[in-house]
């Protein structure tokens, strides 16, 4: 199954091993809380060239998924998504046969669950609106902000600026909602 997913290593750590990350997290949390992590973007190079794309740490750390444009939402208590009961949603990017050929193949939501064994995944489209529907029952909202090595990037990095910009955005919108980063030590 993996190869058809274009994960051709074997010595990954386990889908158990991520999950336990999650769990350590959600041990942490305040009631009512949620967490929302992004993975690593992709740099462009030139034109339609790419540097080689490095995971986000942290987000690898918690799903084991070093595909680009995606997202994990942990709460601390459990929400019901697509009929499915969870405490864990993944974000990932859709399949498209076409421009798998050149970029490679992609996860999918049914590669996020038999892979990664999250019980609910969703495409990354659906991010804000399912953001929207939850975020006025939580009190908190952690977060982490994408990893850069150098503050020039930190600077250019359009991926946090708009995040940041989101962040402003929703302490507004939602005033009951208490934004936090997530302490360090929790993902150690």
């Amino acid at each position: 199954t993996l190869h058809k997913y274009g994960i051709y290593d074997t010595d990954r750590l386990t889908p158990e091993f991520h999950r336990s990350r999650r769990d350590e997290l959600r041990s942490h949390m305040a009631p009512h809380s949620a967490a929302f992590f992004l993975s690593a973007s992709s740099k462009n190079r030139s034109n339609d060239v790419n540097y080689e794309y490095h995971q986000d740490p942290n987000f690898y750390y918690l799903t084991g998924h070093i595909q680009s444009n995606s997202a994990l939402l942990i709460t601390k208590d459990p929400i019901t998504v697509g009929g499915v009961t969870t405490n864990e949603v993944i974000f990932v990017q859709q399949r498209d046969p076409a421009r798998e050929v050149w970029t490679g193949p992609r996860l999918g939501t049914e590669g996020a669950k038999s892979v990664l064994k999250f019980q609910a995944a969703l495409l990354i489209d659906s991010v804000n609106s399912l953001l929207k529907q939850i975020l006025p029952g939580f009190d908190t909202l952690y977060y982490t902000s994408p990893v850069s090595t150098t503050t020039a990037e930190v600077l250019l990095d359009t991926t946090l600026n708009n995040w940041v910009t989101v962040l402003a955005g929703m302490s507004r919108k939602y005033t009951n909602l208490k934004i936090s980063s997530v302490h360090k030590s929790w993902l150690a």
